[in-house]
């Protein structure tokens, strides 16, 4: 952006979501898909650099709003996962990891199952409750205002943009994969794992920018320019497995439910200075930014249940959520609530000269420097859901869907994190 390069929209993967910047405020785009020594190194299909205006030539603003509709979706059943007031607009403020959590290091020594646990998995928010709606269109907002006025008799551009977009997803699939290696299975095509998995997707998009840039006399231009922006998934997914295997014994039906949040931020601040030496005909162009980035993933969760097959009653059992006592390993199965951040910034400067000579025809000869400096931070918290054997002869039925789903797992007690 403007000959700076900028961190991925999405901090675990090299991606960049274009619809951030409104076309109103794009002077030009310029993809590259050769290698070139003013460019930055690091790309293998192409690198696309985008030009913002700096001084418009006159006064303008624009307001547009759009629509558009999901034959799977829109006006069609979509469950949500319990929300929060900055959930609108993408930020996780209101997801984060409770306050004076126990520490890693803390929690080594001790016991999975002592009051300390306990006490610890109190504070954190149990609504698991779900909410069923028919969605919405998606929708797409975008404004901005630029203009141009004297500032001590020289041109003065200034520029600002918002942009705002939501889109619903319902995602549906089913399943059946034979029990391989089982000849009784391969021979009766119901033996083995039927699959139905659904996913209802809320994606949000939100930036701001701000460009600003002031001429002195003729040859000497002054740019600084931001942009802020806040991208974000909110998902709550359904997964039904039904075995059947040969030995009806070991039949079973297993649902999983997944609470799912990302928020992905990223501000980006850039100074530019470029000046041109008349009689030298020399151009120097220096350009100084800052940019930050943080993916988060707060309180991301994760149920699993599983009813087993009664060979005398010929019945499934009560949906049993899947936990074990006192947790000391790690399981993917077991109940968890996972936190995570990845932080990304960077520092860049760029100094690029251009000196036009007549040699046979005019000819510009270019030179320049890059530098950029990037840290990145990862932290992570994962929790898993236990129960104290001392209590419960078995796992908690308060876990049960009907408990969980509406939101009556707050008076437990018993619930402990490790």
């Amino acid at each position: 952006l403007n000959g700076v390069q900028l961190p991925s929209t999405e901090s675990d993967r090299k991606a960049f979501t274009l619809d951030i910047i409104p076309s109103f405020v794009v002077d030009k785009m310029v993809i590259a898909k050769t290698a070139s020594p003013d460019k930055p190194g690091d790309f293998a299909g192409g690198l696309i650099d985008i030009t913002t205006r700096d001084i418009p030539f006159e006064n303008s603003a624009f307001i547009t709003i759009g629509g558009g509709t999901h034959s799977l979706t829109t006006n069609k059943n979509f469950t949500a996962q319990y929300t929060t007031g900055s959930d609108v607009f993408g930020l996780a403020t209101d997801r984060i990891l409770p306050t004076n959590i126990i520490s890693t290091a803390e929690n080594k020594p001790l016991q999975a199952g002592n009051a300390l646990l306990t006490a610890e998995g109190q504070k954190f928010n149990h609504d698991f409750s779900r909410r069923s709606f028919n969605a919405n269109p998606n929708l797409t907002f975008q404004a901005g205002i630029n203009g141009r006025t004297k500032i001590f008799g020289n041109d003065f551009g200034y520029l600002g943009a918002a942009t705002f977009s939501n889109s619903y997803r319902n995602i549906n699939s089913f399943q059946t994969i034979p029990l391989l290696g089982n000849e009784t299975a391969l021979k009766n095509p119901v033996n083995g794992d039927t699959i139905n998995q659904n996913i209802s997707r809320y994606n949000t998009t939100s930036a701001l920018m701000g460009n600003f840039s002031y001429k002195i006399g003729d040859f000497t231009k002054i740019s600084f320019k931001n942009l802020y922006t806040v991208i974000s998934e909110n998902s709550y997914g359904e997964r039904f497995l039904g075995r059947l295997p040969a030995d009806e014994a070991e039949n079973q039906k297993q649902r999983s439910y997944i609470y799912f949040f990302s928020s992905n931020q990223m501000v980006s601040n850039q100074l530019n200075v470029d000046h041109y030496f008349n009689k030298a005909k020399l151009r120097v162009n220096a350009t100084g930014g800052f940019f930050y980035a943080d993916r988060q993933v707060p309180d991301y969760r994760r149920l699993n249940y599983q009813s087993l097959f009664d060979t005398e009653t010929r019945t499934y059992g009560r949906y049993q959520l899947f936990s074990v006592p006192d947790v000391r390993d790690f399981n993917p199965d077991l109940p968890q609530r996972y936190y995570s951040n990845l932080y990304e910034n960077a520092k860049n400067a760029n100094l690029d000269i251009t000196k036009s000579v007549n040699f046979l025809e005019s000819t510009d000869i270019k030179a320049g420097f890059a530098y950029m400096e990037r840290e990145r931070t990862f932290r992570v918290r994962n929790f898993l859901y236990g129960y104290n054997k001392n209590s419960l002869s078995q796992a908690p039925t308060f876990f049960g869907p009907d408990t969980i789903f509406n939101n009556r797992i707050n008076t437990v007690s018993y619930t402990h994190l490790t």
